[in-house]
Parts: C-alpha cells; sequence; structure tokens
C-alpha cells in the first residue's frame, strides 16, 4: 500500500493530467509496455534507450523476416543495409524540428507517484540542426548547405532507383564512394563535389542569398 500522501498525488495529478489513471501515458504503458505490469515490473530508464516499445518490436521483426542486416560497421552487402537502416534513423532524428531533453517517469497503476515540478524541457530548434548541436554558425551553415545538396542526390538516386553500381557510373565515383553517399557521410563530400553529382542526375542548383535576421 502506497504511504505517499493523497494531497501529493493530487497535486501533481493537477499539474500532470495526462497521468492520470485511463489517460494517455496509461494507455501508452498498457499498449506498449503492459509487460511490466505483466510481470509486476517497476522499470526506471533515465535514458530513454533501453526499453523498446511493442510496436517498435514487432516493425523490427517484420523487418527481419523480410531483410538481412548484419553489422552495421562492416562491408559486406548485409552490413552495409544495416547501416542504411541506422543512418536513415539518425537523419530523421537531426531533422525532426526540435530537441527534447528531460524525461517523464512511468509507474504501476497501483502505485502513487512522486511528485516533481520538473517539467519537461523543450528546446526550439534555430532551424540549423547542426547549429543545434553545437557547431559554430558559420561550420553549420556550411554543413547545412551540403546536407540539402546530399539529400538532393539520395533523392535523385532512389528516385530512379539506381543500384550503386549504376549510380557510380553516372556520378563518375567509385561504388564505394556511392556506398558513403547514400550512407549521409557528410564529412567526406565537399560542396563542389554534391553539386557536380547533381549536375550529372541532370539537376541544376540555383543559389539564392537572403540576409541572415539578427538573433
Amino acid at each position: 500500500m502506497s504511504t505517499t500522501p493523497a494531497s501529493t498525488v493530487d497535486g501533481f495529478l493537477k499539474a500532470w493530467p495526462e497521468f492520470a489513471p485511463g489517460g494517455p501515458v496509461d494507455r501508452l504503458r498498457r499498449h506498449e509496455f503492459g509487460r511490466l505490469d505483466a510481470d509486476g515490473h517497476v522499470y526506471l530508464d533515465y535514458t530513454a534507450a533501453g526499453l523498446p516499445a511493442a510496436s517498435q518490436i514487432r516493425r523490427h521483426a517484420d523487418r527481419l523476416l523480410v531483410r538481412v542486416l548484419g553489422n552495421p560497421h562492416s562491408g559486406s552487402p548485409t552490413s552495409r543495409r544495416a547501416t542504411d537502416v541506422v543512418d536513415r534513423a539518425r537523419r530523421r532524428s537531426a531533422t525532426s524540428g526540435s530537441r527534447v531533453t528531460g524525461f517523464r517517469p512511468c509507474w504501476p497503476r497501483e502505485e502513487a507517484p512522486v511528485a516533481r515540478r520538473t517539467r519537461l524541457k523543450i528546446t526550439p530548434s534555430s532551424g540549423n540542426v547542426f547549429r543545434d548541436l553545437g557547431y559554430s554558425p558559420e561550420e553549420a551553415e556550411h554543413l547545412l548547405i551540403r546536407s540539402d545538396l546530399m539529400i538532393a542526390v539520395q533523392k535523385a538516386v532512389e528516385r530512379r532507383a539506381l543500384t550503386q553500381a549504376a549510380a557510380a557510373k553516372i556520378l563518375g565515383v567509385t561504388q564505394p564512394r556511392v556506398s558513403d553517399l547514400l550512407r549521409g557521410r557528410i564529412d567526406l563530400f565537399s560542396t563542389d563535389a554534391l553539386i557536380d553529382m547533381l549536375a550529372r542526375l541532370g539537376i541544376r542548383v540555383r543559389v539564392v542569398l537572403s540576409r541572415r535576421v539578427a538573433a
């Protein structure tokens, strides 16, 4: 039986109504993390990375049934495929538009929560993910330009359904170079190289200059 005062619980739920029994957090826990309550677990994860949701497990299992994924740090076909999956996930995270820090705990329904005044902190994006990650303003601008150009090349290759060998022939580079390109190795490609690749794919690059608004 919980010994947490009712006033503490009421105050917490007033500040965080989504944690009320039957609320969205309760439904999320029941649908995605029901195995915790089924086995009587109390799970605390301060890194928000150790316990996958049920839907994530099912989607990953479905992927493994139709694809062979290897060690993402090797050069075999299955390893490069795994690396592509990891890199695409990282790019989606990096371009989500905002950074979220902090966490909200979950607990079994029968346990009363401990009141906390710390709220979820959301830091709005500056509009440049590289600036948000701590790069200098000048370096962040260069990285953003190269990132946009690289994504344009990747989309063009995907749109044509080119194999890496075919793409290498069109782009005038080696197949390992195309592999680096498709894996988002932005550090290996200059702005000029990416513009040249786009030209070889029949895509013109237009430069638009604008004055930066002072912060």
